[in-house]
């Protein structure tokens, strides 16, 4: 059943007052609502990220804290004179110099 031009004028007008009731600033409110929400979630997101940063961050700096101390007690035990000497005769096999090896030159010479 087809509708002349004048009844489909009358349907396209109490269309159009249906739609002057529509409150275009509620749809707005609601939009800006559901972004404020989202940036919220967004805000949590990236601080809980932050936190887990800071936290692997601290357990690798004490991690290499520890490392670095090891290695300092590590240093002093190789460069102390009791270590060096033991492995200048066990491994280079050096011994203390005899008598007439050591010759001692005079700076005041050169």
């Amino acid at each position: 059943m087809a509708l002349d031009y004048a009844q489909q004028t009358v349907v396209l007008k109490e269309r159009g007052r249906a739609l002057e009731g529509f409150n275009y600033s509620c749809l707005l409110g609601v939009i800006a609502l559901v972004l404020g929400l989202a940036f919220y979630a967004w805000q949590g997101l990236q601080l809980s990220r932050l936190e887990y940063d800071i936290q692997e961050s601290q357990r690798t700096l004490a991690r290499l804290q520890q490392a670095n101390s090891q290695l300092r007690v590590e240093e002093e035990n190789l460069i102390s004179p009791q270590t060096l000497a033991y492995r200048a005769k066990t491994e280079l096999g050096l011994r203390a110099p005899q008598a007439g090896q050591v010759i001692i030159v005079d700076a005041e010479g050169y």
